[in-house]
């Protein structure tokens, strides 16, 4: 409501019943319709709806309110009221009574303690600093007292005092119930207004006294009056009323520092509030209050006090008071708050912290982020009823979010009116002891700035407090949560929002901050621990449902950072930290963590709710570790344990803790007998292992082999552990067994004991003789103990009774009985079969000879036994002495020693060795075996010289029959044995020894031959012999042509004895040729064919033909055909003729080759013939690799069928018949490796000048024949056909490897060389092509990698033809990429213009070069350019494929322009959109002139012209910026300023809907709105100021080439820098060219700055109105005048407040004229200042007005000089009508169609309002002089006020005016005012002009100044 007015205008006030009452400042003049209107727009009551009563009377719409005010009366009141619902009565909801509606309250609002927060929260909004309670048992008088009913409320009551002042919000506010101010102030706590009215369940009067003012309220409405429900008095103005009434003031004085003094300082310094107690019930409540009810108040506020003040900003101290009914005044309880001593500033600095970031909030600065503040804050409870006191410490954080932070929540903000501040409280001093924690027994709370009540609601389940700015419910006992039913509540949504956002991040700072605090306050006094900070952690498991949003955010940032104490007193990251969860208590525990932490772990020890944390909230959880055996174990195989022995064993303990002994592998841990440590392995040798020993298997067992066993006197649990260990296994499921050992720990099995045992006997006597020393206890040759022996007997007795043949080798027998004394004896191994022989004494003594042989043939004689020897199985290595006995040892005798041995005997003992073996009377085969090989028998021969017998084997050996007879003068070989003696006899017939008879001493003799005994002369002689009687033999015995047949008797040339059957008969001829040159080989020796008989003899033992020639034959043959073929000069004749002859042999015995040996050898053999004649089908050009070879290999030759698959490679055979192919398994068909050769020798043939057109056919069919076995065998040959080495695919002119062909070829697109496409001939070999790796298909990527390869390639030396194919080939793959819209990278080489050598390919990246979209004339010196060269793709790269390979153009690479955006203030939107909206806030073209002429006034021009320039420039629209300049290249309309654009002015002209003149007080600008007008006429406005040209396309299709991003559609040139590449654009800039001046350096380089600013604007044509998005209307001739005629018009209007601008020039320059110098002016304005005497004030009121605006906003004082100013001006204008007639007669195709007659639309408005037609008479220049009277002033009352307010500084508002008024000068050179004139322009009043600069404010100081 406005508190002053404007005596011009009236004042209406308009009531209403309900809606309250409003003021409206309108003219005297305004209707009671338009009031109607007002009210509509306050209200949304609708208008038709609305009766406004006045006087009684009902007012209709028509009336005047101006006449219905009293005379002398400057104001009017009425009353509104409703139609109704027919037009009837009154109707509509009502109020409920004020006693009902506070009842309501009350019920809503419990009593109890909560009353008292409510009352300190009023404080703390006010600013206290203090709250005292206290309960007045005092009577006070009632005497004088208001009425007689107030005696009542004279006893008793309750007082609360705080040391802040009521304002007048508050004594406002107070009485509006339920409608509390502190909305309107989100900082005030209290929000809903019915707090307070909480003190009604006390009192039914409540009183207020503060300041000057005492109050009373009254719900009831009794005590004041009818309908008054309360009463104020004022201590300054009441003060006689107070004194007079001295009772009823009596309880406000004489507490809490008021006193009389009070009342004669007329001001109390604070606010105390007075309750009744209610004595007894009310209307209101019947609730009736003593003094026992207030204590339990009282009671109930302690229970928490202790965190009253936790978050309170203002409040330090609250205490609780009685005075007794004797005035005596004790206080009961007090709880302050204070900072840290060591903190002094902490607490308030904080709290600024948080008011800047809450102000920044609530005034919409963008902070995207969470303000925190943390401090330190001690509370001390003082209880003097109890005489305790309490001093706790906390740690407060308070946060407040930022806007933008989140958006939901900044809008919900808005609405609500709340502050998104949190605040969180940490205990410091409730630790007990550091296991407790410090807050273990704390149960957080929600506060809402003061605490909730207490309850489930407001329990968290957090352990810290939690205050925010929370939704509460109505009885503010609880946080409002969204529910199914109130599901949308913003409250509760709000709610939600401040949990997961600004909590987690306040917590996080409390937590990280407490931290700080520990680390940097470790010997201060800092009441927490450092373990004790998990506590401050929230449980999971203890949080509310409502809270539990906190844990993800939080823990999300809270595990990031080093939150982990650790044990090494250090903050660690969770990443780095190894939890300890081990239990104390125990040993190893301790070495573990000392072990750990000598190894640089950081260990720490959480409790366990944090650990659940770590495990739930971690980003990584499955990283977390802990202080595991296993991780233990990790850490010994990093870190080497260097402990003591003990330790090491403790850590053993540990580590077996888990039983994973698989995990034990390489931990030197393993203690042992010895006392040292091994590493765990999981070897499984034997030699590794350790044992576990036990009482069957004592360690005294396995002497020397202490390093083997694991230490006896370790813990019992360890050594249990590893006899797990010992047992567990590494399962593998393989056939369903378990796997190897997990280590080498062993429990002693028998089979493991057996093994020890063998050590120590091994490690003791390690040789491997029979017999070893033993000396009893010797330690030097470790020998153990004599009683070790009978130790391991008995071992031996118990654990392997059954089976002694694990300890057999091992010496363990002794030689004689064990004694103590002995100094050492012999000790045998146990050996099967054994060599020891026990000799019965019983059975008699040996004679010495037998003895003398047992002992030689290794046997070992036993006299005794030792008693230990009880062994059940000592029988079988013990023997009785007996023949078997002894061929059992030497059964143990290698057959060769042991002939060795009994030939060295002499001859009585090998007659007394023979005579003891005749004693058997059984024998088996070992026996006989060895007998038989025993030299004891007597060979048949002569005796030597000395008379002594030879002795001889039976083995092999014969018996002479008596009666066998041999041939004379023959030797024998053989053994015959004598048979003269009985034993030998006896022997002979007991081993079954064959006798030789007569029949068999030739088969004897033949056997000699055949062994090599006699020599050549002595078989010739038996043989013809034999071969001269061999009738006779063969009548004895046929078998003799057996044994003859096979005999070897004739000897060849090379003297290899051979058989009749191994030659062949010499008398057949085939057989000559065959054999020709292996005659002496192949027939008989010539001593054996000299006789007809002999030969007929060898024909029958087996002489050959040709029928029975063999493969072995055959294959020597074929071998020695490869031999006589290496010779020097073969007789090529005769070895065809012998190869063509096997080679026919062959044909015809099919079955003569069977072995696959013989098949293979023949098939590698060269010795068949070669074909040597070519098939018709072959190519006579074509190698053939016949000619060069005469005989080869079956291996290397195929058939002569397969001539054109391996023609040149392969030799061919011409006859092979089925069944020799069968049996040698020829398969004569082509190998790949063989067909390879042959496609290169076809390839070859193809490129060799031999090749003619006749081959053309054949050549074909060759290599279709070649692709078709190699498709065919492709599996076979995998490797070798990729392995080709050479080009082989056929691409229908040349041949290309596969890696470069292409089996889909792509219509328009020939890569060669770099890819080729295969002919359609060849289609049916795509699989072969496919997986040899030519590509299926072209796709971009291929295409791409040609590009790099000709790029690679185009580094290299390159001819010019090679070049000029490389550039055509890198134009088509443009073309291709661009035709099918595939998109390239910017650094994909393209070929330039190299103009160096233009036949060159040189390549480029793209981002490096550009395109030429312009013609110029040379460009040398910008290619030369080395400090910025410019760099073109190649001329024939088309201009659209450049564009969609994104090659910037040339245009932009020579401007090189800085793009321009538009900045947009408020909603967003498309741009071109935005300009048109504001166009339609423009709506007039005349707002062109006004707005430029606006801007030029701003930038202090004094000079503002304009021309209208119809050049069409037809002959420079080639070469421009961009083709889309081209439409814009014509007519268009110039304007021009003497002012040079800043760099503000820059910034300013980009901004949509905002400006920085909003900033400068001096400029009258609309923020930046106005000159977009210009787009009225133009969609590309050219802006040249200084040495910068600005070019705007908001449509994006005129410069589009040059605007990298869509958001910002403008260039910046700067022609400082530009000069030599602008001026390669001539065409673009020669309009410019002297049009006001504008000289730009098109032709030489110089310094250039434009001094002033210029803007073009061409005129939107028909074609871009079509497409513009800004407007559709384009401008023709018609156009075009009716911007002439807005100039004449209005164009001394505009020039009339301006502030600098004194001439204002339209020019016009025709379309045939090319020079702008040459225009004419059309209209000329010039203003002047008139009469120097009637000036007055500065001329720039404007400046004046922004010092004084800036003085007032400082200093708050109004100066007494107020800006005015007063002046003449005389305004004149000349038209030149002559330009007006040649403006008529334009004719421009550039406009629409055929147009109307121009001179119908154009008229003249300069010379009064009656018209005239410009064909008409008119004279060539008219002249129009006019005076005016300027007024102008600054308003610095409300209009000054309101421009300071925020919303007045957000709109830029200056409270100034002026006023123009039109004069006329008179003859006495007085002025008069004209009142009949009809001045140009907008008439208001009596020719008056009035100007509101910024603001629309009262004009009564300017008309009184004109006045």
């Amino acid at each position: 409501m406005a508190t002053s007015h404007d005596s011009w205008l009236l004042l209406v006030t308009i009531r209403h019943e309900y809606l309250g009452q409003w003021v409206f400042q309108v003219p005297w003049s305004t209707a009671v319709q338009q009031i109607k209107q007002l009210i509509y727009q306050e209200t949304d009551f609708p208008v038709c709806e609305q009766q406004l009563i006045h006087n009684g009377k009902v007012i209709k719409d028509g009336v005047v309110i101006g006449t219905l005010v009293l005379q002398g009366s400057s104001g009017i009141t009425m009353t509104l009221y409703g139609r109704g619902l027919r037009g009837g009565g009154r109707f509509g909801q009502t109020t409920p009574p004020l006693v009902e509606f506070l009842k309501d309250i009350l019920r809503r609002y419990p009593e109890g303690g909560q009353i008292l927060k409510e009352l300190i929260q009023n404080a703390e909004d006010a600013g206290a600093t203090e709250v005292k309670f206290m309960y007045d048992e005092n009577e006070y008088g009632v005497e004088s007292l208001w009425s007689p009913d107030m005696a009542q409320y004279q006893g008793t009551a309750l007082y609360v005092y705080n040391d802040a002042v009521f304002t007048t919000e508050d004594w406002n506010g107070i009485q509006e119930i339920a409608r509390s101010r502190k909305r309107e102030d989100p900082l005030k706590v209290g929000r809903f207004g019915i707090g307070f009215n909480s003190v009604y369940h006390i009192t039914d009067v409540p009183s207020i006294f503060s300041g000057d003012q005492i109050g009373m309220l009254d719900p009831h409405q009794m005590l004041f009056g009818v309908h008054e429900s309360g009463q104020c008095w004022n201590l300054k103005t009441d003060i006689k009323e107070i004194t007079e009434l001295n009772d009823q003031f009596a309880p406000y004085f004489g507490i809490f520092g008021s006193s009389e003094k009070t009342i004669k300082d007329g001001n109390f310094p604070g606010t105390l509030f007075r309750f009744p107690l209610r004595m007894k019930p009310s209307q209101l409540s019947s609730n009736v209050y003593n003094k026992e009810k207030v204590l339990e108040l009282f009671e109930s506020f302690k229970a928490d006090a202790d965190t009253v003040l936790l978050f309170l900003k203002s409040v330090q101290k609250v205490s609780l008071h009685v005075r007794e009914s004797d005035g005596t005044e004790r206080m009961l309880f007090q709880v302050s708050a204070g900072e840290n001593s060591e903190h002094k500033l902490e607490w308030p600095n904080s709290l600024k912290t948080l008011g800047l970031a809450i102000d920044s909030y609530s005034n919409g600065v963008p902070v995207n982020s969470i303000t925190c503040s943390t401090y330190q804050l001690s509370i001390e409870v003082q209880d003097k009823t109890a005489k305790e006191s309490q001093r706790t410490s906390w740690l407060v954080c308070n946060a407040v979010g930022g806007r933008g932070m989140c958006c939901e929540l900044d809008t919900l903000a808005d609405d609500l009116k709340f502050i998104p501040t949190i605040g969180i409280a940490l205990p410091l001093t409730l630790l007990d002891d550091e296991d407790k924690g410090a807050t273990s027994s704390f149960s957080g709370r929600a506060f809402c700035f003061l605490p909730l009540p207490p309850g489930e609601e407001s329990m968290t389940g957090l352990p810290v407090h939690v205050s925010g700015f929370f939704g509460l419910t109505d009885n503010r006992r609880s946080i409002k949560w969204r529910e199914v039913d109130q599901w949308r509540d913003p409250a509760a949504l709000w709610n939600e929002l401040l949990v997961v956002t600004v909590i987690p991040k306040a917590y996080y700072t409390l937590i990280m901050e407490t931290i700080r605090r520990i680390q940097t306050m470790k010997d201060q006094d800092f009441p927490l621990s450092p373990r004790s900070i998990y506590e401050a952690w929230p449980d999971p498991n203890r949080i509310r449902s409502h809270w539990r949003p906190i844990l993800e955010p939080l823990f999300h940032d809270l595990l990031q950072e080093p939150v982990i104490y650790s044990l090494s007193s250090t903050w660690v990251k969770v990443d780095d930290a190894v939890f300890l969860e081990l239990d104390c208590t125990k040993d190893s525990t301790e070495s573990v963590i000392e072990y750990l932490q000598n190894s640089g772990i950081m260990l720490a020890r959480v409790p366990a709710n944090t650990s659940a944390v770590l495990t739930t909230f971690f980003t990584k959880p499955d990283s977390l570790k802990s202080v595991t055996p296993s991780f233990v174990r990790q850490m010994l195989r990093k870190t080497r344990h260097k402990g003591s022995f003990s330790e090491k064993l403790l850590l053993l303990e540990f580590i077996l803790s888990d039983a994973c002994y698989s995990d034990l592998i390489g931990l030197e841990l393993l203690p042992l007998q010895n006392e040292m440590f091994v590493a765990f392995s999981s070897s499984v040798s034997d030699k590794d292992a350790v044992y576990i020993t036990s009482e069957e298997y004592p360690r005294s067992l396995y002497p020397g082999l202490e390093g083997r066993f694991i230490l006896e006197s370790i813990a019992p649990q360890v050594m249990n552990s590893l006899k797990e260990a010992a047992k567990s296994r590494v399962q593998q499921y393989l056939w369903g067994c378990s796997g190897r050992p997990c280590t080498q720990v062993q429990v002693l099995t028998p089979e493991r004991s057996a093994r020890l045992i063998k050590e120590v006997l091994t490690t003791a006597w390690p040789s491997r003789d029979f017999s070893v020393k033993w000396y009893p206890g010797d330690k030097e040759k470790k020998h153990p103990l004599a009683s070790w022996l009978q130790m391991v007997w008995k071992h031996l007795y118990i654990n392997f009774a059954d089976d002694l043949s694990t300890f057999e080798d091992m010496p363990l027998i002794p030689n004689m009985p064990l004694n103590d004394s002995m100094e050492y004896l012999e000790l045998l191994r146990l050996k099967t079969p054994s060599p020891i022989i026990i000799v019965n004494e019983e059975e008699g003594t040996l004679s010495e000879d037998l003895l003398e042989v047992i002992n030689k043939v290794g046997g070992v004689v036993l006299q005794n036994l030792d008693s230990c020897l009880q062994h059940p199985l000592l029988k079988n290595y013990i023997h009785p002495l007996s023949p078997s006995t002894l061929l059992q040892i030497m059964d143990r005798t290698s057959s060769q020693r042991l002939a060795s041995q009994v030939s060295s005997l002499a001859v009585k003992q090998k007659f007394a060795l023979k005579g003891f073996l005749a004693g058997l009377t059984d024998v088996t085969e070992k026996e006989k075996r060895i007998i038989q090989e025993l030299p004891i028998f007597v060979k048949v021969e002569k005796f030597s010289d000395k008379g002594t017998p030879s002795f001889t084997f039976l083995k092999g050996a014969r018996a002479l029959h008596h009666t066998a007879k041999h041939p004379p003068d023959v030797k024998l070989s053989i053994n015959l044995v004598e048979s003269s003696d009985e034993a030998t006899i006896r022997l002979i017939r007991l081993l079954n020894v064959e006798q030789v008879k007569s029949t068999e001493c030739l088969k004897v003799i033949v056997q000699d031959i055949e062994k090599g005994f006699y020599t050549k002369e002595e078989i010739d002689s038996i043989m013809l012999w034999t071969l001269t009687h061999l009738s006779f033999l063969k009548n004895e015995n046929k078998a003799v042509i057996t044994w003859l047949s096979s005999l070897k008797f004739m000897y060849s040339s090379s003297g290899k004895p051979l058989a009749a059957m191994d030659f062949f008969d010499p008398e057949l001829e085939i057989l000559q040729d065959l054999f020709y040159m292996e005659e002496k080989t192949r027939f008989p020796p010539n001593t054996y064919t000299s006789s007809p008989d002999i030969l007929h003899s060898l024909r029958q033992i087996g002489l050959k033909n040709e029928v029975q020639l063999t493969e072995k034959d055959v294959l020597h043959v074929a071998q020695k055909i490869e031999e006589l073929q290496g010779s020097p000069n073969p007789e090529w004749e005769s070895l065809l003729k012998k190869a063509k002859t096997l080679l026919t042999i062959l044909n015809k015995q099919t079955k003569l080759v069977k072995s696959s040996e013989a098949q293979a050898s023949l098939q590698k053999l060269k010795w068949v013939p070669v074909c040597k004649d070519r098939p018709l089908n072959y190519p006579k050009s074509l190698v053939w690799k016949g000619d060069s070879c005469n005989i080869s290999s079956l291996c290397d030759m195929c058939s002569i069928s397969h001539a054109v698959l391996v023609g040149s490679s392969v030799t061919l055979v011409e006859r092979t018949s089925a069944g020799m192919k069968k049996a040698l398994k020829l398969s004569m068909e082509p190998q790949v490796d063989q067909v390879l050769p042959h496609l290169k020798a076809v390839i070859d043939w193809h490129r060799s000048q031999v090749f003619t057109t006749e081959d053309w056919y054949q050549f074909q069919q060759i290599l279709f024949e070649i692709y078709g076995f190699m498709q065919v065998h492709l599996e076979d040959a995998r490797e070798a056909v990729k392995s080709l080495s050479f080009d082989w695919v056929w691409t229908g002119k040349t041949f290309a490897s596969p890696g470069i062909t292409v089996l889909k070829p792509v219509p328009d697109l020939d890569l060669q060389p770099y890819l080729y496409s295969l002919p359609k001939t060849i289609a049916k070999f795509h699989k072969l092509f496919k997986f040899c790796g030519s590509i299926d298909e072209i796709d971009p990527n291929h295409v791409l990698e040609v590009v790099k390869t000709i790029k690679n390639r185009s580094e290299q030396e390159m001819t010019k033809e090679e070049s000029k194919h490389n550039i055509l080939l890198l134009i088509n793959i443009f073309r291709w990429l661009y035709n099918n819209q595939i998109s390239v990278d910017t650094d994909m080489q393209v070929p330039i213009l190299y103009y160096k050598d233009p036949s060159k390919l040189v390549m480029k990246p793209i981002h490096e070069c550009a395109y030429c979209d312009i013609k110029v004339d040379d460009l040398n010196d910008l290619l030369d350019d080395t400090s910025e060269p410019i760099i073109l793709v190649h001329d024939d790269i088309p201009m659209k494929t450049a564009e969609w390979l994104r090659v910037p153009c040339l245009s932009t690479r020579l401007i090189n322009p800085e793009n321009l955006g538009f900045e947009q203030s408020g909603q967003r939107e498309p741009l071109t959109v935005r300009i048109k909206n504001i166009l339609e806030e423009y709506p007039s073209v005349a707002d062109i002139f006004k707005e430029l002429l606006q801007n030029a006034d701003d930038a202090n021009a004094t000079e503002c012209s304009f021309l209208i320039d119809m050049r069409k420039n037809l002959d420079i629209r080639e070469n421009l910026l961009d083709p889309g300049m081209i439409v814009c290249h014509g007519p268009s309309l110039w304007s021009f300023n003497n002012a040079v654009f800043s760099d503000t002015d820059f910034l300013n002209i980009t901004r949509l809907g905002g400006s920085m003149k909003r900033c400068e007080a001096d400029k009258v600008g609309k923020f930046g709105l106005g000159f977009n007008s210009v787009y009225h006429v133009t969609d590309i406005p050219i802006i040249m100021s200084r040495e910068f040209m600005i070019m705007f396309d908001p449509n994006i299709n005129h410069i589009s080439k040059h605007i990298r991003d869509k958001s910002n559609p403008g260039i910046k040139i700067n022609w400082s820098k530009q000069q030599k590449r602008l001026r390669k654009f001539p065409n673009q800039f020669k309009p410019f060219l002297n049009v006001f001046n504008c000289q730009l350096p098109l032709s030489q380089e110089s310094p250039y700055k434009y001094d002033g600013t210029l803007f073009r604007l061409p005129f939107r044509t028909e074609h871009e109105a079509a497409v513009s998005e800004i407007s559709s209307v384009y401008y023709n001739t018609t156009d075009i005048y009716s911007l002439v005629d807005e100039f004449s018009i209005c164009g001394h209007r505009l020039i009339l407040f301006t502030q600098h601008v004194g001439t204002m020039v339209l020019k016009y320059l025709k379309s045939e004229e090319s020079n702008p110098a040459a225009a004419q002016d059309v209209v000329t304005i010039n203003k002047s200042v008139w009469s120097s005497k009637a000036t007055y004030g500065p001329l720039s009121i404007l400046k004046s007005a922004a010092k004084v605006m800036k003085k007032v906003s400082t200093t708050n004082k109004v100066p007494a000089d107020i800006p005015k100013s007063g002046c003449i001006i005389r305004i004149v204008v000349e038209e030149y009508h002559n330009v007006f007639r040649r403006i008529l007669d334009l004719q421009s195709p550039l406009f629409r169609g055929s147009e109307e007659d121009p001179s119908a639309y154009f008229e003249m408005a300069a010379k009064g309002s009656q018209t005239k037609r410009l064909t008409e008479e008119i004279p060539q220049k008219g002249v129009e002089t006019t005076s005016w009277l300027i007024s102008s002033c600054m308003d610095v009352t409300e209009a000054l006020k309101f421009s300071l307010s925020e919303s007045g500084k957000r709109l830029g508002l200056v409270p100034c005016g002026g006023i123009a008024v039109l004069l006329s000068e008179e003859e006495n050179r007085k002025w008069t005012l004209r009142t009949n004139a009809s001045p140009i322009g907008e008439k208001m009043g009596n020719s008056l002009n009035i100007t509101t600069m910024q603001l629309g404010l009262t004009l009564e100081s300017c008309m009184m100044t004109l006045t």
